[in-house]
């Protein structure tokens, strides 16, 4: 059983659309725990592992502490790595609610929330260990995702190892060899603000900074800065009521008059959704080879043949 001194709390951002269609998901919110160090065992280039994109995010099966497999999503936009409640309860994990700071859809709240220690997880022939989880009911965004979601897994985690995201061919792999240095193309320089991995792209004739977010269902989300520095170059196209725990926002959803442009990686004309920071989802990366070096700072990408189009939900 999970042993806890209160209740649990959602931290799920769900996005229901007023335009019709579908729900997209953003990435998830930060949260003020204990940083504690992650212990790994790498291959120097291990075997791919065999994932499931849901709507376009890439889940990989993850065992924890022996047990599973389990589905989680590879998170570059989430902090820290959350358990779903159910998932805690049959691996046994012991919690405490400890106090945190979430951001979710444009809402801060303070709060206390179940926080557990994880002391193994395996994905293929990779282990890290010894690292803290957040607990939380996972079970709306499974919904929306139209796929089990066991958990998330956060930079924490991922930012001990080079990770590959084959969306194509729906694999990952993580390695220890750092990736060579940007060469302004393929490879890209991506820096840390705080704890948030940030790349470079070209919208007209601007260059915007924004968030690195494989969590993120829609190609591209932008400040509202940003919008109104682009000018005409944005066309409205309704709009989406983003609902979370912590309160709802109506965003507006535009289409960029343009190309944008990450190193080697074009989209004509993307959609957006407005508010918050400026993203790069998983909506713009899905027919990419995608590799992700947090602490060398680097961002590979090899796109896929043909124009990739999107709409504001993917």
């Amino acid at each position: 059983m999970i042993r806890r001194n209160g209740g649990f709390l959602r931290l799920i951002a769900l996005i229901a659309a007023s335009m019709g269609g579908l729900g997209v998901v953003g990435g998830c919110q930060s949260l003020n725990t204990r940083a504690t160090p992650v212990e790994v065992e790498i291959a120097e280039e291990s075997a791919g592992i065999d994932i499931r994109l849901a709507r376009s995010l890439p889940l990989v099966p993850v065992m924890i502490h022996g047990q599973g497999p389990y589905w989680m999503l590879l998170d570059t936009g989430s902090d820290e790595t959350v358990l779903d409640d159910e998932v805690a309860e049959a691996i046994g994990l012991e919690t405490q609610d400890r106090y945190a700071i979430i951001s979710s859809g444009g809402h801060t709240r303070k709060m206390n929330t179940p926080q557990g220690r994880i002391d193994e997880v395996s994905i293929g022939e990779s282990v890290f260990r010894n690292f803290d989880v957040v607990v939380s009911d996972l079970g709306s965004l499974s919904r929306t995702l139209r796929h089990r979601l066991d958990g998330i897994i956060g930079v924490q985690v991922i930012s001990q190892s080079v990770v590959t995201i084959d969306y194509q061919e729906r694999q990952v792999r993580f390695s220890r060899a750092r990736l060579e240095a940007p060469d302004g193309v393929n490879r890209l320089p991506l820096s840390w603000r705080g704890s948030e991995a940030v790349v470079t792209m070209q919208i007209g004739g601007g260059e915007y900074r924004a968030k690195l977010d494989t969590g993120q269902v829609g190609a591209l989300s932008l400040s509202e800065e940003d919008r109104d520095a682009l000018g005409d170059q944005v066309t409205n196209r309704g709009s989406v009521t983003h609902r979370t725990f912590t309160g709802s926002v109506e965003r507006d959803v535009v289409r960029l008059n343009g190309r944008l442009r990450v190193g080697a990686l074009e989209i004509d004309n993307p959609h957006a959704s407005i508010g918050g920071r400026t993203r790069l989802g998983s909506g713009a990366l899905r027919r990419s080879v995608v590799r992700i070096d947090l602490k060398g700072g680097v961002l590979e990408i090899e796109p896929g043949e043909g124009p990739l189009r999107t709409r504001w939900w993917d």
